[in-house]
């Protein structure tokens, strides 16, 4: 059974990619314990994403290496009744970010040489090559209309 010593010298070869959603500022500073935990650790993080999301974690993180990634750019309603269906009508929209995101990382890990990825609510960041890890603040995502939250 590997000892906390060997755990710990084997992190300090990894460079891992943590990529937030773009959906405000919640899943980007949610990254930022993670990020200062990997880098106490000795992980070369990376860091992917574009606008506020990657601004405020180059910020936290000056000289921290980043690749730009493009975000869902969801579009909200103004009135509450109307989120759910505002969001339905999305849905071919997000599904083909999905697609992209899944593409991108397969040419990203081999280009950055990454060996983990963490992603927070980024559903398209898997591959099988290296160890993915989602994270999620919600399991179910609750719009106002009974019906569409089952």
């Amino acid at each position: 059974m590997p000892n906390r010593e060997n755990i710990n010298s084997g992190l300090q070869q990894l460079r891992i990619l943590v990529a937030p959603l773009d959906w405000g500022l919640g899943h980007a500073t949610r990254c930022i314990p993670l990020i200062r935990l990997l880098r106490n650790k000795g992980v070369e993080v990376i860091v992917a994403g574009e606008g506020p999301s990657l601004k405020i974690l180059v910020e936290a993180f000056p000289g921290i290496a980043s690749i730009p990634l493009s975000g869902y750019r969801i579009q909200y309603n103004n009135r509450r009744s109307g989120f759910v269906w505002k969001m339905a009508s999305q849905v071919p929209h997000i599904l083909q970010v999905i697609l992209k995101e899944e593409r991108w990382l397969a040419k990203t890990l081999p280009k950055h040489k990454i060996d983990a990825v963490i992603s927070d609510n980024r559903y398209g960041l898997h591959h099988p090559s290296v160890p993915c890890v989602f994270i999620t603040h919600q399991l179910q995502v609750m719009g106002g209309n009974q019906l569409m939250d089952k």
